[in-house]
């Protein structure tokens, strides 16, 4: 397998998490559209939890709950290939 075909292949994994998270969970209006839109990008890597959270300043993982913290961090390169993430917080 050539670069270009392994790169197509973690492309396809990552839009099928990406569906399998937009299946699983419920989100604001506003949240699915950027799901929706953030498919076409470039995505790098894909992160949920059920426990603890994604701090959007850090970027990183903490283990404890907080009321800053997100479940699902995306990272991914935008339009103009600037590297962003897209941090989503799930409604019960």
């Amino acid at each position: 397998m050539n670069l270009t075909e392994e790169n197509m292949n973690y492309q396809n994994s990552q839009l099928n998490t990406l569906e399998y998270i937009m299946e699983k969970y419920n989100f604001s209006d506003d949240e699915y559209e950027k799901l929706l839109r953030i498919r076409k990008s470039n995505i790098q890597s894909i992160s949920f939890t059920t426990n603890g959270g994604f701090d959007p300043e850090s970027k990183e993982f903490h283990p404890d709950e907080r009321d800053t913290c997100y479940k699902i961090r995306i990272v991914y390169f935008n339009n103009h290939d600037k590297l962003s993430y897209l941090f989503l917080k799930t409604l019960s």
